[in-house]
C-alpha cells in the first residue's frame, strides 16, 4: 500500500478529501493495511479525526473482515506493515497489539463480493485502493471490475492497484502519478455504486 506524498504532505489531508465523502476504500485482507495507512495519516495529521474523513475496508471474507474489526492483532500478524507504522498500535502485551480508539472509530469493515450485482456503499471514493485482487480474473472481468471502481471514483481520485495490474480499456480515464498509482481525469463520469 502506498501513502502518495503529493497529494497528501504538500497540503495535509484536505488535499487526498477534496469532496464532501472524503473517503477511501481499502481492500481489508486482514484489515492491516487500511489501520497502517490510518494510523500513519493519524500521527502525520492529528487534526484528521476531527474531519469528516472515513475509510471503508472490505473484503468477500466475512471472518477476515470480524477479525479486522475486532481491532486486535498478534504482532506476528503485522510483517506486512513497516516497524514505523508497527509502533502505531497500542500494546496490549508482549504478543498481542491493539488499534487506537481513534483510528477505530475512523474505518469501517465490511463485506463485498465485486462480482456482485450491485455493491452496497453509496456516493463516490476519494481514493480505491484496490491491490492485487484483479490478477485472480479473467480480462472481461478484470474491465469489468475496474469500470466499477472508476465510476465510483471522484474526478481527480486515486486508484491504487498492483504491480501487475493494468487497467485495460479504462486507461484513458486515469494518468499514471506513481509506479501503480492513477488519478481519474476529470472527464470520467463517477456514479454510485449501486
Amino acid at each position: 500500500m502506498h501513502a502518495r506524498r503529493r497529494p497528501v504532505a504538500q497540503g495535509g489531508p484536505g488535499q487526498l478529501c477534496r469532496g464532501a465523502a472524503r473517503r477511501a476504500a481499502i481492500r481489508c485482507r486482514a484489515g492491516t493495511l487500511a489501520i497502517g495507512l490510518l494510523l500513519s495519516l493519524l500521527a502525520a495529521w492529528p487534526e484528521l479525526k476531527q474531519w469528516d474523513f472515513k475509510i471503508l475496508a472490505t473484503d468477500i471474507d466475512t471472518s477476515v473482515l470480524a477479525k479486522a474489526a475486532s481491532g486486535v492483532y498478534a504482532v506476528g500478524d503485522l510483517s506486512d506493515l513497516s516497524r514505523e507504522r508497527v509502533r502505531l498500535f497500542e500494546r496490549v502485551d508482549d504478543e498481542y497489539v491493539a488499534v487506537p480508539k481513534a483510528a477505530r472509530d475512523l474505518v469501517s469493515f465490511k463485506p463485498l463480493n465485486l462480482l456482485a450485482p450491485a455493491w452496497p456503499m453509496k456516493g463516490q471514493f476519494d481514493a480505491i485502493f484496490c491491490r492485487n485482487v484483479t490478477i485472480y480474473f479473467d480480462r472481461p472481468t478484470q474491465s469489468e471490475v475496474i469500470g466499477r471502481l472508476t465510476s465510483v471514483l471522484v474526478p481527480g481520485g486515486l486508484l491504487y492497484v498492483g504491480h501487475s495490474e493494468n487497467l485495460g480499456l479504462h486507461a484513458p480515464d486515469f494518468r499514471l502519478v506513481g509506479k501503480t498509482v492513477y488519478q481519474a481525469r476529470a472527464h470520467h463520469k463517477a456514479k454510485d455504486a449501486a
